[in-house]
């Protein structure tokens, strides 16, 4: 609904910008009517654009059994995304049981081309991304029951990222798990517009929205003698743009980030401009009614030598414990 209303908001601007642009050009007034009855009004001339873009995920993990034992369990990213990337990136890394990884991402972009000349330019950019999902009923035990019971030996579940995502330029989501019923989300909403120039009015909107819903909820994990760990090692250096990361090495936890970002940058060639921009970011989770038994075993995360003179919007969240919840949302709107 909230999407709707910021499209209708800026719809009707853009509906009313005609009887604006006629007004200025079309309107010889009440006192000159005698004196131009011959005299035609100037035609109005639209360069209008609309761009719209929409990505959502949606996924319920429930019901399921997982028993391991005597296991290794690993996902590694190592060595990549360097020397420059740029672009868009979506990546996710599941290295436990019952497990939900999402990414979710939406561009709307608008550009000014050079060219004739228009009475009235317009310009226009929504982009909305959202995930919903939930990890629920779900029952996983690790490892043996007891330090003398042989027939289930250790587990280790490792996440890794090392080396990678070194001057990258653009938006990044990653998601590392090496937990048990874990729900890990990531949204990203960018609209922006480079409006197009009109010698009567210039109208640019740019509107971006990000939202998460989700919940863990019923679950039980027993670990004995299990290690899980998730790491970050000499990435992410000089990124710069929009950057979602989690990482999760516990059970029956939920991890979101959500970022909306909506911006307009105004051109001074036309008499009068008109500009707005609208961002929107929201997470939505519940953990609730989960069980977690462990014991004689560890779980850690961490992170080391990353992010060193990145740029832009960064959201990083770490677990290593049970029944968490941890949400990040951040909305940015410019108007330049």
């Amino acid at each position: 609904m909230r999407k709707v209303l910021l499209m209708g908001a800026a719809l009707s601007i853009l509906a009313v910008t005609p009887v604006i642009a006629f007004a200025r050009n079309g309107d010889d007034g009440g006192s000159h009517q005698g004196k131009h009855n011959n005299h035609s009004p100037a035609p109005i001339t639209f360069d209008a654009f609309v761009a719209w873009a929409s990505a959502a995920n949606s996924g319920t993990v429930a019901g399921n059994e997982a028993n391991m034992g005597r296991q290794t369990n690993s996902a590694s990213l190592t060595n990549s995304y360097n020397s420059g990337a740029k672009g868009v990136s979506n990546q996710a890394q599941n290295a436990g049981a019952n497990s939900q990884l999402q990414n979710s991402l939406a561009l709307a972009y608008v550009h000014n081309p050079e060219g004739k000349s228009y009475t009235v330019g317009l310009g226009l950019a929504v982009a909305g991304a959202g995930n919903y999902g939930g990890v629920m009923g779900n029952e996983d035990e690790i490892g043996p029951r007891s330090s003398w019971d042989r027939d289930d030996g250790s587990v280790t579940q490792t996440a890794t990222v090392g080396n990678s995502y070194e001057g990258f330029n653009g938006v990044a989501q990653l998601n590392q798990n090496a937990g048990n019923n874990s729900l890990l989300q990531n949204s990203a909403a960018v609209a922006a517009v480079n409006p197009v120039s009109g010698t009567a009015l210039t109208l640019a909107g740019s509107l971006a929205d990000a939202d998460n819903k989700g919940a863990v909820a019923g679950n039980y994990a027993r670990e004995h003698s299990a290690n899980a760990s998730s790491t970050i090692t000499k990435s992410f250096d000089r990124v710069n743009g929009v950057v979602n990361v989690n990482q999760n090495s516990g059970a029956n936890s939920l991890m979101q980030n959500s970022a909306a970002i909506g911006t307009v940058k105004l051109v001074a060639a036309s008499s009068d401009a008109l500009a707005g921009a609208v961002a929107n970011a929201n997470t939505n989770g519940g953990v609730y009614c989960n069980t977690a038994n462990l014991a004689n075993g560890s779980a850690k995360v961490s992170m080391d030598s990353s992010f060193n003179g990145a740029q832009g919007v960064l959201q990083a969240s770490q677990n290593t414990g049970a029944n968490s919840l941890i949400q990040n949302s951040v909305s940015v709107a410019a108007v330049r």
